[in-house]
């Protein structure tokens, strides 16, 4: 479990970072553009590319097993239940942070 923790906000420090430097915006304006949903949704995306019979098992999908189809989109019921174990960001409906 601790390994998806740690692979998600690696996930998550990668998005950041791409739109820090897609936009020019600092770090806390780029953390504030990532809410829970749309985080999870770009988390279901990010590991299901390079999925399919072409590309074999080297995929991130591996990893995040456990995807639920929920009325809002797919959320990796693992990191759902266990958000209170991330160690480097603190994730809301209205924004992620950065913890202390």
């Amino acid at each position: 479990m601790n390994e998806k923790i740690k692979a998600f906000e690696y996930i998550i420090s990668l998005l950041v970072d791409w739109l820090m430097e897609l936009t020019d915006v600092d770090e806390e304006t780029a953390l504030k553009e990532f809410n829970k949903l749309k985080l999870f949704k770009l988390h279901f995306f990010v590991s299901a590319i390079n999925t399919g019979p072409n590309h074999g098992n080297n995929d991130l999908l591996n990893t995040f097993n456990a995807f639920w189809a929920l009325p809002y989109g797919p959320v990796e019921s693992d990191i759902y239940d266990n958000l209170p174990l991330l160690q480097i960001f603190s994730i809301s409906n209205q924004g992620i942070s950065k913890k202390k």
